[in-house]
């Protein structure tokens, strides 16, 4: 298959669509639908899900055991502006080249779900986003303090 093919199938609005497995879709649920939940709905939890992994796992892309999964979200609708996929070229070009899209975004899903239950000790109550964040900026800084 060729690049501009893979490009033109995997273009938001084609009907390419993002699947998780049951597990991570109950634990991603967990973290909404409730008053002070940590996300206002499902959408949210799993974009931020997706960027705590590309930010935590960069390119080294997240394995998931390949379990079926439930249809989650259609391509257009979760990456209409074409961010994530930004990303993941800049961070895992060589994925990008070898895997689709939803794929990758599904293996940064998993495992970010995963971070996420690990960061609030399996209690999405306790969930506290701004740890969370400040943690990946700690990450960050000692990164780049070892990149000088």
């Amino acid at each position: 298959m060729s690049s501009n093919h893979s490009s033109q199938q995997e273009a938001p609005g084609s009907g390419v669509t993002i699947s998780l497995s049951d597990q991570a879709k109950a634990n991603l649920q967990s973290f909404t639908g409730y008053e002070d939940a940590p996300f206002k709905d499902m959408m949210d939890a799993f974009r931020f899900a997706v960027s705590l992994a590309i930010a935590s796992c960069g390119e080294k892309v997240p394995e998931y055991e390949n379990q079926p999964g439930t249809t989650l979200y259609n391509l257009g609708s979760f990456d209409n502006d074409q961010m994530f996929k930004e990303a993941i070229k800049v961070v895992a070009p060589d994925a990008l080249e070898r895997t689709t899209l939803t794929r990758l975004i599904r293996s940064y899903a998993e495992k970010g779900i995963e971070l996420m239950m690990e960061q609030c000790d399996q209690d999405p109550s306790s969930f506290d986003l701004g740890e969370v964040l400040s943690s990946i900026s700690t990450i960050a800084d000692e990164e780049m303090q070892g990149d000088a």
